[in-house]
C-alpha cells in the first residue's frame, strides 16, 4: 500500500519543509532578542504576519515537537505571512456579499453536523469562517468529556468588527501519551503524531482504506529515486475462495524512513490483482516494530493489536533504504487455517534467505514473529 504511504508521508514532509524554512529565523523562542525579531518582521513586502496564538495547554505539545525532530511550531506560526491580508479589503468592502454568504455556510455546517455529516459540516465551517477574513487565530483548548487527558484544538476566528467564529477540529493533544490526532487522525486524514516518540502511526479508520491495494501501486512508487526507495515482500495464497496477499513494506518515503505490514483479499473470481483491506470483523493481530541496523535504534513500535494494516514514519530520523532497516512484526490470524496457510507461504522466504519467523503463543491466540 506504498502509494497510500507515499500520499501520507507527503503531508509529513510538508511539515519538514516548514520546520528548515523556520529554522532560518535562528532566534531562540523565549529570547527577547526574539520578541524584537518578530517584531521587526511584522510587516515584509507590505504583508503582516499571521497572529496565531494557542492556550498553554499546547505549548508542552509544541515544546516536545521541536525535541523530538526539530520542528519549532512557534516560530513557524509567527513566521507565517498573513494569508487573509491581500483580500481583506474585499471582506469590508463588500461586506454586504461576503457576510450574508458566510452566515450562510455556518448554517450549512449546523445542518450537517445534525445529519453527522463531519466532511461537509467541517468544510462549510471552515469556508464560512474563512470567507469573512479573520484578523486572529488562536487555538483553545477543549477538555476531553470521555477522557480528561485528551484537549481539543479548537479554532477560534477573530474579525474585524469584534466577532468570532469558533471551529471544532476533532483533533486532540493527549497530555499522558503525547497524541496529537484522534480515532480518524490529524483532520480525519488517518495519521496520529506521537510528540514524545517523534513518529507518525496510522489509524484504523484512514478514508484510503476505501482504495484497497494494487500492485501498481507499488510499481509507481518503490524504486523511484527522487520520490521513494522502499524494499518489499510479497506472498500470495487461497484458502477455499478468497485469495490472500501478505506484504511488508520498508525504506525511504520521500524524506521519512518507514515501514507496513498488511493482509488482503480477494474473491478468486476477481480475474484483476486487485486487493480489499480486512473488514473490521477480519482484521488480524498485528504489532510492528522497525529498527535502524546501524546502531540498532528502534525507531517505531506498536504493540500486538487487532488492525487490517500497520504502518508507521520516523519523522526525526534521516531517511534510511530497506538494507538498513529490521522490520519485525507479530502476526496473529483469527483461525488456524490462516496461520498455516501463512507459514507455507513464509517457509518459502525463508528458504530464500529473505526473512526468518518463529512461531509463540501471544495474548491474541497462536501467532508467528516475523523478522525480515
Amino acid at each position: 500500500m506504498s502509494s497510500i504511504s507515499i500520499f501520507l508521508a507527503t503531508f509529513i514532509s510538508f511539515l519538514s519543509f516548514l520546520s528548515n524554512t523556520a529554522a532560518q529565523g535562528d532566534v531562540a523562542w523565549d529570547s527577547e532578542a526574539y520578541k524584537k525579531y518578530v517584531s521587526d518582521q511584522k510587516v515584509v513586502s507590505g504583508i503582516p504576519r499571521a497572529e496565531v496564538t494557542w492556550d498553554p495547554v499546547f505549548e508542552e505539545a509544541w515544546d516536545k515537537l521541536k525535541e523530538t525532530n526539530g520542528f519549532d511550531m512557534k516560530l513557524a506560526a509567527n513566521l507565517m505571512p498573513d494569508p487573509f491580508y491581500l483580500n481583506r479589503w474585499k471582506a469590508t468592502a463588500f461586506r454586504w456579499l461576503y457576510k450574508p454568504l458566510s452566515d450562510k455556510w455556518l448554517e450549512k455546517s449546523l445542518y450537517y453536523h445534525e445529519k453527522n455529516d463531519t466532511m461537509r459540516k467541517t468544510l462549510y465551517r471552515v469556508a464560512g469562517a474563512v470567507l469573512m477574513m479573520p484578523t486572529k487565530l488562536h487555538f483553545d483548548a477543549l477538555q476531553s468529556d470521555s477522557n480528561p487527558d485528551d484537549y481539543e484544538f479548537v479554532g477560534v476566528f477573530s474579525y474585524k468588527d469584534g466577532s468570532e467564529v469558533s471551529l471544532k477540529t476533532g483533533t486532540f493533544y493527549n497530555t499522558q501519551t503525547g497524541r496529537i490526532g484522534s480515532d480518524d487522525g490529524i483532520g480525519n486524514i488517518g495519521l496520529n503524531y506521537m510528540v514524545n516518540e517523534g513518529v507518525m502511526k496510522t489509524t484504523n479508520n484512514i478514508f484510503l482504506r476505501k482504495l484497497g491495494y494494487m500492485k501498481l501501486y507499488d510499481d509507481l512508487f518503490l524504486k523511484r529515486s527522487n520520490i521513494a526507495n522502499i524494499d518489499t515482500v510479497r506472498m500470495t495464497f487461497t484458502i477455499g475462495k478468497t485469495d490472500y496477499l501478505f506484504q511488508l513494506w520498508k525504506g525511504r518515503y520521500l524524506n521519512l524512513t518507514g515501514g507496513e505490514v498488511a493482509l488482503y483479499t480477494k474473491p478468486d473470481k476477481r480475474l484483476i490483482g486487485f486487493y480489499d483491506t480486512l473488514k473490521d470483523n477480519e482484521k488480524i493481530g498485528l504489532s510492528f516494530e522497525l529498527t535502524n541496523k546501524l546502531n540498532d535504534k528502534v525507531l517505531i513500535k506498536d504493540p500486538l493489536q487487532p488492525l487490517w494494516w500497520a504502518c508507521g514514519f520516523a519523522a526525526n530520523e534521516k531517511p534510511l533504504t530497506g538494507e538498513n532497516l529490521k522490520l519485525e512484526s507479530t502476526i496473529a490470524p483469527q483461525n488456524d487455517e490462516l496461520l498455516n496457510a501463512m507459514k507455507t507461504v513464509l517457509d518459502k522466504e525463508v528458504e530464500k534467505g529473505i526473512l526468518t519467523y518463529t512461531t509463540l503463543n501471544s495474548e491474541m491466540g497462536d501467532a508467528i514473529h516475523v523478522v525480515w
